[in-house]
């Protein structure tokens, strides 16, 4: 089994200061197999391609390495 956890937002929850948010997002992805979690590497290898590594500029190149 493998568990990816991502959090967005503002862990001081200072409200008092403009930028604070007021949402805090915690997201899991569990995978059950290991089939599963390399074919969603594969489809975050097949976006970040299509999407952020466009171009002959390369302004936004996220390099696509062994993450999993």
């Amino acid at each position: 089994m493998f568990i990816f956890l991502d959090e967005s937002g503002d862990l001081g929850f200072d409200f008092n200061k403009r930028k604070t948010t007021k949402k805090f997002v915690i997201t899991l992805l569990v995978c059950n197999s290991d089939e599963t979690r390399r074919e969603f590497t594969k489809a975050v290898r097949r976006t970040l391609k299509n999407k952020l590594n466009r171009g002959k500029k390369n302004l936004r190149h996220i390099p696509i390495t062994n993450w999993f």
